[in-house]
This record gives structure tokens, C-alpha cells and sequence, in this order.
């Protein structure tokens, strides 16, 4: 029989074996027109199971099967008589009657068992991982890289029993394999059971070069390298604010994209995507903060479809800690005020864990500095002795070593201190000499006339310095440097006007400033009136009062003895007028020595003056006065104006050698008596009578022991008062007459007031005048001064 076949356009349709053991066993089925329908057995052989185990992409057909062994199908038969030649790759390639033409029923549904194409994976890291190679033929051959995705991977992946796909490198990753190349453009929908199942070019058909070879990743069986944690910079102490770089790397890795996870402390805290080549990431953190210290690490892992499929172990840890110093404290142990020389106490102190470091005392504005190395969290800075240098505004600062480098914190808030100088009080105390001062109600009372010192002192702080005297209600003010911390003020003569309230202050310089004690306590001075002008005045008005009384006495005794002695011997109570002019009585030479012993106003005329003057009594006739009173004659009146006998010449030559026979007074005599003048204070008149002076140049215009007026005299000068009778003063004939005393201004033989007598004779005037022309004349003295001179 003959049939005629149609020879239909080659239809690419799907194809399938159903109900075998695997794809590759089972009855034939194509998909056409919409609908999977069955092949009959008419004409089937193992050309056709040929066709069909080709385009399955299993191995070569091992049995070709009839009569429905798999089983009926179901559907129209698609095909009937179909006649391949073996090389068609569709098996609608081959001669057939025409889809639907036939006259079979499903019993006759033909069937094939095909041998499954082997397929590896070669030069990967196990059996999951490689480039692809698909066993054909009898011969190993590549899968080129066109249209190659991940399906297609998880199909091989599948094929292989490796589980997921994670990878589908392309251009020869796992390198370049030799010819041939089986398979191009193959596209699998991922459900596909083996590789070959998957649209291609047919067996052999390709258009390219082993450099495309295709890959594949599965994930059974996959391990992933452990990555290596490195930082930049390498120090592992960081200041807030600061950044660090932390890099994640692999020696070698998948050609697949993976991800790189940086972790802290366990955690991710950041993710990088990684390209198939790429075999490092670097994660930067900036701007650190307390928050990002800890411990770091990282890790690679392959994820699909945000689930993780696999992942490396985790990498070295890296710790890095983050520095951060707060703002120190600081305060002051002392007062913000400090005495100059006195010692200040700085506290410094910080709240860190990190110690063991170092504070730093700054001045600000100056280059003073103090540093102090300290294991706990605070320190104390002394400044020993402060002077002003040290005043002003302090900080503090804390640096300390983490990991081989330095830190610092932010400096402290300003603390400020001032150096003053405290002086003390000073003390304030009043001295007088000679106990001229009392202690009364108010305070010390000083006496007129006399001095008195006013003392400030104070405790020793600093040298040198100044004390102030201030007088209260005035501007008075007195400065006197100090001198082993007191001064002294003095007042020579204390008056009236001194008196009042007085008050000390210290002051002092130090390192160019000037500063001032407080005032002492009010020192109140009163100046007393003296007594002793009081005591004086009495006790002259007393002695002259006293004169008053007993000098009428004196006068009336003596006069009164007089008479009674003329009455007896009127011979020798005559009146005879001395050689000084003076009106005297007769006495005995014992009256006249006890006249005289007190008073010391006479002194004797030497024989030799009273020859050159023509006054001895040797040159007068007998009985007869010459001028100078001497008389030879008996019951004549001496120089002295005493009445005694008649002399020989030898007798009066023994006048003027024996000079202890008159009233006066020897030197020795006076310094026995503690009566001469050099033993007086000078000005004084002793009790004696004689006058020294005011020292040695004693004024002029002193009084002499004889109440006279004289010279200031030296102790030669005193010396000279016991041998020259010249120390006694005449008085002029010029003051005499002014004074109506002159002796030619009397009756005969009478005395006036002065004591002159201008004698009995016609020659009396011209011996009166001659006793104002001789300079050796002195003027006597009256009864009532001899006895004035003997009381005292």
C-alpha cells in the first residue's frame, strides 16, 4: 500500500514524554494548535525516538516503544506515519501525514526511552559551582553565554541536585573549556528539569567563542572565602567628629553579586552590593560620636530575593574607641581675694573613664602654666607665695594618651583671683622723759614746757615703709620713714596747741603698688600747766617778802649797836669815812672778819697799786686821811673803813702782804664751802653768792657775786675775782651826781643817800673828786648790805 505524505513547513512546537521514569522516558506528546495531543506508532522507529530524545535534551534513544505502552493518551493524535531521518532537530521536522491526519486510535500511542544528556560543572569551587558543560554525542562540549541568566543556571542547578542557583557568571569565568560548543541562546523558563528541555539552537548550532563560555553558582555546597576587616587611619582612639574608614575584603570571591555587611558589636549596621569582580568594600563612618564606639566586623553573603542564601564567616574585630573629655571643673579653695605672699590652692577635675592623664593650670593672657600628671580624675595646683604677677583669670585642661595618641579637652570655665596686701593695725603709745607725763581719766596728760614722743609700731610684715601721725579735727599730718617697723614722733615743748586726739597709720609699697593700714585707736593727749613757774613765783615773793621783814630788823641792830658802842668809847665810835667813800662805825678787826666771811665782797689792795696811786698810809701826814683813806695816824680809819690804831710802816707793809687779814675769801676757802663759782649750773648764783654763768661763753650782762653787773666770766675769770680787787664796779662821778649821791653835794661830815661822806676838811671836795678819777676806787657798801651779805 501507498501513502501519500504531506510535508508540512517545520513547526517549532514543544514536546514532552508523560508517564515514564523521568523527562526522558514516556509517551510522546507535542503541543499543537493549543492542546497536547499524542504521535501513532505507524512507522515508528529509532530515528524518530532519535528526534525526539534530541530536542528533549536527553541523550541518545535507547528504546523506541508501541501499542501505548505508557499508557493511552488522551486528546486528538496529532501525527500519524511520521518518517525522521535522525538529524531534524524538532521531530515536526520530519515526514508525517499532517497534524491530525490518521487513522489510529490511542491505543497505538507510540513511546521512547532516552538516555538523560550528562551535564558538570567544571573548574568552580565543588560540584555546584563551575563553568557548564553538557555531554553529547559521546562528547563534552560548552554552553555558550548568549541570553544566559539566572534561569537557566537554576535549571542546571536543578538538573545537578545542587539546590538554588546564587550565580550565573558569564565570559568563560571559570575559564575558557574546548571544543565543541553544544548549545546557544538557550532560554529556560527556570522550571525546566534539565537544560536541554530549554529553547536552543539545536545541538551544535552556535555562533561563538570559548571566551563566552557560560557559569554557574549553585548553593549546595557553596563556601564563601572569609573576609579580611582593615581600617584607615590604623590608630583605634578617635576624637568625636572625626572619621574612620573601615574596609571589608576577600583574596578571591564569586562573580556573582554579593553583599559585604559591616557589624558592630554583632549587629549590621551597614550594607554594600558588590559586583561580580569586585573584591572589596569600604564603609566610611563620619562625624563619630560617643555612639559608634565598640567592636566592628564584617562578613560577605549572597542573598535572593532579600533572603540570605549564604554568607561567609565573620571577619577579624577591630575595636575603636571614641575620646570624648568633657569640659574640666575648676574652683578656688581660698577667698578670690589672697594676700600677697600667701598661698592659693587650684582645683582641677574632669568626669572621664578615661585617667592616668594630665591637668593643665593656664593663666589667661599670660604664659604662666602649671602641669600635673595625675591616675585620678582631679588635682590641686598651689601657688606658694602669690604676688601680683599671679592675679587674674585661670583655666583648666585636661590631655591624656589613648592607643599611642593625645587628646585634649575643651578648656574649663575662668575662675579669677586678686592679691591684695592686708596690714595689719598698727599700735600707737606716748613717752615722756623725766616723768613729766600722768595717766588721767581721758588718757595721758603731758606737762607744759616739756617734751614728749609719740611711738607707732607694727607687727613685722613687710621692710622699710612709712608711718602716718594724723592729728584729729586738722589737716595735720606728720610722715616719718619706719625704722625696725616703728617711728617715733617727737615734740620738744609741749604746748597747748598739741593737744588733742592722735591716731597712727602704716603704709607701704609693694611691687609698685602703695598700700595703707586702718588707723590706731584714738590716742587722746592733754597738755597740763607746770607747777613749777607756780612753786617759783611763791617761794620768790616769799624770800622777798621775808627781805622786806628782816632787813628794817637788820638795820635797826646795827644802828642800835653803833650807838651803843659810841657811847662807850666815843673815841672810837667817831665817824670815819673807808677808802671807798663808805660811812662806817669802829669795830673790832673779829666784827669785821665775821662781816665779811660771808659776804666775800672785799678783796685786798696790793702795797704796790696803792704806791703808784700815792695812797699809803706811809705817805700821809700823821693823823691825817689821804685819798685813798689811808691814814698813819693813830685812831685813823682804814681802807677797809674800819677804825684802828696808828701803824707802823711795817704794819702796813704787812696789809699788803698778808691778805687773810682782811674779810676776804680765798679760792680754797670758797671751793671748801662748795661756793665757787665754776661749781654753780650755769646761770646760778650759789649760796655763796657766786655767778659761774650760762657756761663756758656765758652771756654778757650777768650778775656777779657781789650783785653787780658784769661780763660773762671764764673760771679764769673767777680766779681772778679772789686777787684782783678790781672785781668790784665804781660808780661814776657822772652817775653819782645824776643821782644827787656825790660827796660835795653833802653838809661837812654828813652821809647822803648813797653812803658818801664828803669828810670834815677844806680839801675834802678835791679828795672826793679824786676818788671818781681813780678807776681804783669802788663804791662802798652800807651797813645795812654788809649785814645783808653776813646773813646770807
Amino acid at each position: 500500500m501507498v501513502y501519500l505524505l504531506n510535508v508540512l513547513p517545520a513547526v517549532t512546537s514543544q514536546i514532552r514524554l508523560v508517564n515514564g521514569n523521568g523527562r526522558c522516558s514516556g509517551r510522546v506528546e507535542i503541543y499543537y494548535s493549543g492542546q497536547w495531543g499524542t504521535v501513532c506508532d505507524d512507522s515508528w522507529d529509532i530515528k524518530d525516538a532519535e528526534v525526539v530524545c534530541r530536542q528533549l535534551g536527553c541523550e541518545s534513544a535507547n528504546q523506541v516503544l508501541s501499542k501505548a505502552h505508557y499508557g493511552p493518551g488522551s486528546g486528538t493524535i496529532w501525527l500519524d506515519d511520521v518518517a525522521c531521518t535522525g538529524s531534524e532537530g524538532y521531530l515536526t521536522e520530519c515526514l508525517h501525514r499532517g497534524f491530525g491526519i490518521h487513522d489510529c486510535s490511542h491505543a497505538e500511542d507510540a513511546g521512547v526511552v532516552c538516555s538523560a544528556a550528562q551535564i558538570r560543572l567544571v573548574n568552580g569551587f565543588g560540584r555546584c559551582s563551575g563553568r557548564v558543560e553538557i555531554y553529547y554525542s559521546g562528547q563534552w562540549g560548552t554552553v555558550c553565554d548568549d541570553d544566559w541568566d539566572m534561569n537557566d543556571a537554576a535549571v542546571v542547578c536543578g538538573q545537578l541536585g545542587c539546590g538554588s542557583t546564587v550565580g550565573a557568571p558569564l565570559a568563560a569565568h571559570f575559564g575558557q573549556g574546548s571544543e565543541p560548543t553544544w548549545l546557544d541562546n538557550v532560554k529556560c523558563s527556570g522550571s525546566e528539569s534539565h537544560l536541554s528541555e530549554c529553547s536552543h539552537r539545536r545541538f551544535g548550532v552556535e555562533d561563538c567563542n570559548h571566551g563566552e563560555d557560560a557559569g554557574v553558582f549553585c548553593l549546595s555546597g557553596l563556601t564563601l572565602k572569609r573576609p579580611t576587616l582593615s581600617k584607615t587611619p590604623s590608630h583605634s582612639a578617635f576624637s568625636p567628629g572625626e572619621t574612620v574608614q573601615f574596609i571589608c575584603s576577600v583574596s578571591q570571591r564569586i562573580a556573582i553579586t554579593a553583599n559585604f555587611d559591616l557589624y558592630r558589636g554583632g549587629s549590621p549596621i551597614l550594607t554594600q552590593a558588590v559586583e561580580s569582580t569586585q573584591t572589596s568594600e569600604t564603609f566610611t563612618l563620619s562625624s563619630l560620636q560617643s555612639s559608634h564606639q565598640g567592636r566592628y566586623s564584617c562578613l560577605q553573603q549572597i542573598t535572593k530575593n532579600g533572603q540570605k542564601m549564604i554568607s561567609s564567616s565573620s571577619s577579624n574585630s577591630m575595636d575603636i574607641t571614641i575620646v570624648t573629655l568633657p569640659k574640666p571643673q575648676i574652683y578656688l579653695r581660698s577667698a578670690t581675694e589672697v594676700a600677697w605672699g600667701k598661698g592659693v590652692d587650684i582645683i582641677c577635675s574632669i568626669t572621664t573613664q578615661h585617667l592616668h592623664g594630665t591637668f593643665s593650670l593656664q593663666k589667661t593672657s599670660a604664659s604662666f602654666r602649671m602641669d600635673k600628671t595625675t591616675s585620678s580624675n582631679s588635682v590641686t595646683f598651689n601657688i606658694p607665695k602669690v604676688d601680683f604677677s599671679h592675679e587674674g583669670s585661670y583655666r583648666c585642661q585636661y590631655q591624656t594618651r589613648v592607643s599611642s595618641r593625645d587628646f585634649s579637652s575643651t578648656q574649663s570655665y575662668s575662675v579669677e583671683f586678686s592679691v591684695i596686701v592686708v596690714l595689719l593695725q598698727p599700735n600707737i603709745s606716748l613717752s615722756a622723759p623725766n616723768g613729766w607725763m600722768v595717766w588721767g581719766l581721758q588718757g595721758p596728760e603731758v606737762t607744759r614746757g616739756h617734751s614728749f614722743s609719740i611711738t607707732c609700731s607694727i607687727q613685722p610684715q613687710y621692710p622699710g615703709g612709712l608711718f602716718y601721725l594724723d592729728f584729729s579735727g586738722s589737716n595735720r599730718t606728720e610722715t616719718t620713714p619706719a625704722v625696725n617697723h616703728s617711728a617715733s614722733f617727737h615734740f620738744p615743748v609741749a604746748e597747748y596747741k598739741d593737744q588733742g586726739n592722735y591716731s597712727c597709720s602704716y603704709g607701704v609699697n609693694v611691687s609698685t603698688r602703695s598700700f595703707r593700714s586702718t588707723k590706731t585707736e584714738l590716742l587722746t593727749v592733754s597738755i597740763r600747766a607746770s607747777i613749777v613757774p607756780i612753786i617759783a613765783s611763791g617761794a620768790i615773793g616769799g624770800l622777798l617778802l621775808l627781805l622786806l621783814l628782816l632787813i628794817p630788823c637788820l638795820v635797826w641792830r646795827k644802828r642800835n649797836s653803833r650807838e651803843q658802842s659810841i657811847m662807850r668809847n666815843p673815841r672810837e665810835t667817831a665817824i670815819h669815812m673807808n677808802t671807798y667813800g663808805n660811812t662806817v662805825g669802829e669795830a673790832s678787826e673779829e666784827d669785821y672778819e665775821e662781816d665779811y666771811i660771808n659776804a666775800e665782797t672785799f678783796v685786798n689792795k696790793s702795797k704796790d697799786e696803792d704806791l703808784k696811786k700815792g695812797c699809803h698810809a706811809g705817805m700821809n701826814a700823821p693823823g691825817s686821811m689821804n685819798k685813798c683813806g689811808n691814814n698813819q695816824a693813830a685812831m685813823s680809819i682804814n681802807k677797809y673803813g674800819n677804825t684802828v690804831g696808828a701803824a707802823s710802816e711795817e704794819d702796813d707793809e704787812e696789809e699788803y702782804v698778808n691778805a687773810e687779814i682782811f674779810v676776804n675769801k680765798s679760792k680754797d676757802e670758797d671751793m671748801k664751802k662748795g661756793c665757787h663759782a665754776s661749781m654753780n649750773a650755769p646761770g646760778a648764783m650759789n649760796k655763796c653768792g657766786n655767778n659761774q654763768g650760762e657756761g663756758p661763753e656765758a652771756a654778757a650782762m650777768s650778775i656777779n657775786k657781789y650783785g653787780n653787773t658784769v661780763g660773762a666770766a671764764s673760771e679764769e675769770d673767777d680766779e681772778e675775782e679772789y686777787v684782783n680787787a678790781e672785781i668790784f664796779v665804781n660808780k661814776s662821778k657822772d652817775e653819782d651826781m645824776k643821782k644827787g649821791c656825790h660827796a660835795s653835794m653833802n653838809a661837812p661830815g654828813a652821809m647822803n643817800k648813797c653812803g658818801n661822806n664828803q669828810g670834815e676838811g677844806p680839801e675834802a671836795g678835791e679828795e672826793d673828786e679824786d676818788i671818781y678819777e681813780n678807776p681804783d676806787t669802788f663804791t662802798g657798801m652800807d651797813d645795812a648790805e654788809d649785814m645783808y651779805d653776813e646773813d646770807n
